[in-house]
């Protein structure tokens, strides 16, 4: 007779706790918006989609038209089909975010200020945030499919995944890993005792994080044989999970770096116009299977893209004019979108002037205005900090947010 898995050993090793925490994620799972970020890394080209300045001096896709949705004024390109699809299926239900700025040129630094709002190396990013107040019970709070990640003092909530975390998931551990099952299930409940044991001495944020990641290992290990592998296809895989994670209530907020055509890439310095082309098919070729899923996945009232806020962004844009070798550099202004749970959609929020430098804007509408104030990578993150009904104040002291962007 074949030994018990290892993850189904571990599982029971850490059973009322896991069965506990079980319970805990199914009743937590509707309470609340997911959060899942769709992650552009080398700095987009906002005028291929976005932010299109047609008649300027602003270099655009030259083989771009206008197109509108709503409010939203677009680049369409027949070569960027899966572009004009996003819009036609999604352009009602999204806002689009222009001129916002991240007063860097470096990709670090501008994707800590896009998804944090802040340059401290003590800076938590928004999926960090919205995952350790509003689901810090659950398996995995935050999971890291791909992409950047800054949990700063809430690192116990993320969970990155790797060739492990896959592993578990396939039950392909090596095998010597669980020669003796009764024994590892003993050291395993002897832990969680001894875990107790000490906190009971004396609370340590250390170790109370650790303690709460066995439970959360055992009730991953026990849902483990319905999540989704797929090394053939790691695009639609991370897909597929990220929807599994979300509509199970194991975690509350995703990250996914998005895919890249090969020899495709954001950050065009030369040949502009080809890279650029390609990434954003590609991306949001794949962007549209991940709507289309959580769209598709019933959630607890409607549909999971009805509970789930999609942030679509990258760290930074490029600038307004080709260079010598017709590609363009990194430049300090970008765009997102914004769809999903409780999104006012069809809006265009921010702009940018003839010389691509966002627009000051009223906060509370998203309009450009002369008395108005600099939309920053702070305000945007204290505005979706607020939507989830989190303090921004608490996160970004100062950072007044953009309120416009719920409904």
């Amino acid at each position: 007779m074949r030994p018990p898995s290892r993850r189904g050993v571990l599982a029971g090793g850490l059973g009322l706790a896991a069965a506990a925490l079980v319970r805990s994620g199914a009743a937590r799972a509707g309470s609340g918006r997911n959060l899942l970020v769709w992650w552009n890394s080398g700095g987009w080209d906002t005028t291929f989609a976005l932010d299109p300045h047609f008649g300027g001096s602003i270099a655009n896709d030259p083989d771009a038209e206008p197109a509108t949705t709503g409010d939203i004024t677009w680049a369409d390109a027949a070569s960027r089909p899966a572009v004009r699809r996003f819009f036609d299926a999604y352009g009602a239900r999204s806002i689009v975010i222009n001129g916002i700025a991240v007063d860097s040129i470096s990709h670090d630094a501008c994707t800590r200020l896009m998804l944090t709002g802040a340059l401290s190396e003590r800076g938590t990013d928004l999926c960090a945030i919205v995952a350790s107040e509003t689901g810090s019970g659950l398996a995995v709070p935050h999971a890291v499919l791909s992409g950047p990640r800054f949990p700063g003092a809430r690192g116990g909530i993320v969970s990155d995944v790797n060739a492990t975390f896959s592993g578990i998931l396939r039950d392909t551990l090596p095998a010597d890993l669980a020669a003796d099952p009764s024994q590892e299930a003993a050291i395993a409940a002897w832990l969680a005792d001894e875990g107790d044991r000490l906190l009971a001495a004396r609370e340590r944020p250390q170790l109370r994080g650790w303690r709460d990641g066995l439970d959360r290992l055992g009730v991953l290990r026990a849902e483990a044989g319905a999540l989704p592998t797929d090394d053939a296809d790691p695009a639609q895989s991370q897909i597929d999970l990220a929807v599994t994670l979300l509509q199970k209530g194991l975690s509350r907020a995703v990250t996914i770096r998005a895919p890249r055509a090969s020899g495709a890439s954001w950050d065009s310095h030369a040949d502009n116009n080809l890279f650029q082309d390609q990434a954003w098919e590609y991306s949001f070729a794949n962007l549209l299977k991940l709507l289309d899923a959580l769209a598709a996945a019933p959630g607890v009232e409607g549909s999971l893209l009805d509970e789930t806020v999609v942030l679509v962004g990258s760290e930074m844009s490029r600038s307004p004019v080709l260079n010598a070798a017709a590609g363009k550099d990194h430049w300090p202004y970008t765009s997102a979108v914004l769809l999903g749970g409780g999104i006012a959609g069809g809006r265009t929020l921010g702009a940018t002037n003839d010389q691509f430098v966002g627009m000051p804007i009223d906060l509370a509408t998203g309009a450009p205005s002369a008395t108005g104030e600099r939309l920053t990578s702070a305000r945007l993150v204290a505005g979706l900090l607020a939507g989830f009904d989190l303090d921004p104040e608490a996160w970004l002291p100062g950072a007044r947010p953009l309120t416009a962007l719920f409904g």
